[in-house]
């Protein structure tokens, strides 16, 4: 069985992160329980996401973008997402959400 690379983020100092690895079911709960201590105040929340360095997404990487997004709003941050991997185009599409991913960028 293949074990899957875990995720990682880089914050930046643009109140930014860049995403690194793969953004699957295996590697999504770590990701997110990271992630939790800057959604906890408005200062600390990303403004922007980099995508570009995400080898491989799948529906439970797309559930925990589509959280952040509401986690951001909650505290009236629109996050920017950027370089957004090709695969996740369709795959918002076959979810059914893929007008939130046309409004990412």
């Amino acid at each position: 069985m293949k074990h899957s690379n875990p995720v990682q983020f880089e914050t930046n100092t643009d109140k930014g992160w860049t995403l690194i690895g793969e953004l699957i079911f295996t590697t999504v709960t770590q990701i997110y329980q990271q992630s939790l201590t800057y959604f906890q105040d408005s200062g600390s929340v990303p403004e922007s996401i980099d995508l570009g360095r995400i080898t491989r997404i799948d529906s439970a990487g797309l559930a925990l973008i589509i959280e952040w997004i509401r986690l951001g709003r909650k505290h009236d941050i629109n996050i920017r997402f950027q370089n957004i991997p090709a695969q996740m185009t369709p795959l918002a599409k076959l979810c059914g959400v893929d007008h939130l991913i046309n409004q990412l960028g």
